[in-house]
């Protein structure tokens, strides 16, 4: 008598891992989010471990798909690493991917003088760091004059103002990915009394510091109260 017997046999094969982020170029601060997929899908619980890339991780176990949300805290390139593993089967698959974290964009902007007698010559200096070059940048000068732009990261310009009155000099950057950043501006004026009458308190506490704006502005005013009288 012959008897027959089956054995049930499963064999582990590889799972096919997909990940992907969005955007691919971020920022500090900024949220990432990522995907994570495999096939095929057969409905059993897998062990999932997600490498960030920065020293931190997350596992966990899911039967579908997953997303998530990451903020990084340090700019450079972060590599993504996805370990996903069917606890019935044994199937397990891996794959990775990168990502660019640049620091925010930044950006600083000066003047060597912000007042004095026409023609008034001022040379302007700006830095700008963060964000993906190249840089793209709009300096106006607030007196009707042509604007300038440029690519640099490292700006000097100089600019005479040949009018009286109050100007706001104002300095736009953008970076490669078309992030802007808000616009830093520099006052200047070229008639101390004018702009007297027209500042508020906090800025004409921060300017007359050095006394030497209040001694011109008291001057001007000293010498049309004396014309006044003659």
């Amino acid at each position: 008598m012959q008897v027959a017997k089956t054995v049930a046999i499963t064999t582990a094969g590889a799972l096919q891992v997909f990940l992907t982020t969005v955007p691919t170029q971020g920022y500090v601060g900024g949220a990432i989010a990522i995907s994570l997929a495999w096939a095929p899908v057969t409905g059993n619980t897998c062990n999932i471990t997600l490498n960030y890339g920065d020293g931190t991780s997350v596992t966990e176990q899911s039967a579908v798909p997953k997303n998530y949300v990451h903020i990084y805290t340090s700019a450079g390139t972060k590599t993504l690493t996805a370990t996903v593993k069917d606890t019935y089967t044994g199937a397990e698959g891996t794959k990775t991917a990168s990502l660019t974290i640049a620091a925010v964009l930044a950006a600083t902007f000066a003047a060597d003088k912000t007042s004095g007698d026409i023609p008034l010559t001022v040379t302007f200096t700006g830095t700008i760091s963060g964000g993906y070059t190249p840089y793209s940048w709009t300096l106006n000068y607030g007196d009707g004059a042509a604007s300038e732009t440029g690519t640099s990261g490292s700006i000097t310009k100089t600019h005479v103002y040949d009018r009286l009155g109050t100007f706001t000099a104002t300095l736009t950057v953008q970076d490669a990915l078309g992030v802007s950043l808000a616009s830093r501006t520099i006052r200047l004026f070229t008639n101390p009394a004018e702009w007297w009458q027209t500042a508020s308190d906090a800025e004409k506490a921060g300017l007359v510091t050095g006394g030497i704006i209040l001694f011109a502005i008291v001057a001007y005013a000293a010498k049309k109260k004396l014309g006044k009288h003659r």
